[in-house]
C-alpha cells in the first residue's frame, strides 16, 4: 500500500513539474516573439501611399515599414521594397550639415511624384502637395498635411533624425529640390508655395518663400 502511495505521489510530482516546464516554455516564446533580434520591441504597419501622403506608384508594389523603439524614441526603419523597379536614381537627402544619398528604384518614366514617394518613403516625411508642372519648370503646392505645416513627424528615419522645426523644414525643401534637378536635370527651376499657389508661408519659423521666386536654397530666406 505503501508503494502504492509513493507511486501515485511521484507521476503527480512528475505531471506537476511538466505542467510548470510547458507553461514557462510558453511564456518564454510569447515574450521573444514581441522583440526584435537587437533585443529591442517591435510591430509591423504598412506604410501605405497616405501614410507617405502621395500616390505610390511603382508598378503597384506594396510598401510595408517596420517601427524599431529606441530608448527615448520610435525610429521608423523603411523595409525592403516588394517587386521593385528595374530602374535607379540617386535621392539627396539634407540632414542639418551633409549631404546624405539613397538608391531609389522605380518603373517606367521617371517622373517628380515617383521622386517624392521615395523620399517620402526613406524618411517618413508628410510630403503632401500638388506637382504643378511645365516646361522645364516645377511647382510644388504644400498641403497642409505636410510637416512643414504638421510638424516634426512622430516616428523618424534614424538615419535622418531631426529635433527641430526650422531645420526640418530646410532638410525637406532642399532635399526635394537637389533630388529634382540632379535627376530630371539641372536646367529645370523648381518653386514652392502654398495649397493656393501663394508665398509658401512657415509661419512656425518665421520664414516666407515667394511663389513666384525660383528656389535655391533654405537658408537665403
Amino acid at each position: 500500500m505503501k508503494h502504492f502511495v509513493l507511486q501515485r505521489t511521484s507521476r503527480s510530482l512528475l505531471a506537476l513539474a511538466l505542467a510548470m516546464y510547458l507553461l514557462f516554455s510558453l511564456t518564454a516564446c510569447s515574450k521573444m516573439e514581441n522583440v526584435s533580434p537587437n533585443g529591442e520591441p517591435t510591430r509591423r504597419t504598412t506604410q501605405s501611399a497616405e501614410n507617405a501622403g502621395l500616390t505610390y506608384d511603382l508598378g503597384g508594389s506594396n510598401v510595408q515599414g517596420v517601427l524599431s523603439s529606441g530608448e527615448d524614441i520610435e525610429y521608423y526603419v523603411p523595409a525592403p521594397v516588394k517587386n521593385p523597379g528595374d530602374r535607379t536614381v540617386t535621392l539627396f537627402i539634407w540632414n542639418v550639415d551633409t549631404w546624405k544619398t539613397v538608391q531609389w528604384h522605380y518603373r517606367d518614366t521617371l517622373t517628380a511624384k515617383k521622386l517624392l514617394a521615395g523620399l517620402a518613403y526613406v524618411t517618413n516625411w508628410d510630403l503632401t502637395c500638388e506637382v504643378k508642372p511645365a516646361t522645364q519648370k516645377l511647382t510644388f503646392r504644400w498641403d497642409k498635411a505636410s510637416s512643414l505645416f504638421s510638424g516634426i513627424p512622430l516616428r523618424q528615419n534614424k538615419e535622418y533624425w531631426i529635433g527641430n522645426q526650422k531645420e526640418l523644414d530646410a532638410c525637406i525643401l532642399d532635399s526635394v529640390y537637389k533630388t529634382m534637378l540632379e535627376n530630371l536635370g539641372p536646367s529645370y527651376t523648381v518653386y514652392y508655395a502654398d495649397a493656393e499657389g501663394n508665398d509658401l508661408e512657415l509661419t512656425d519659423v518665421g520664414v516666407t518663400i515667394p511663389a513666384n521666386v525660383p528656389y535655391s536654397n533654405f537658408w537665403q530666406y
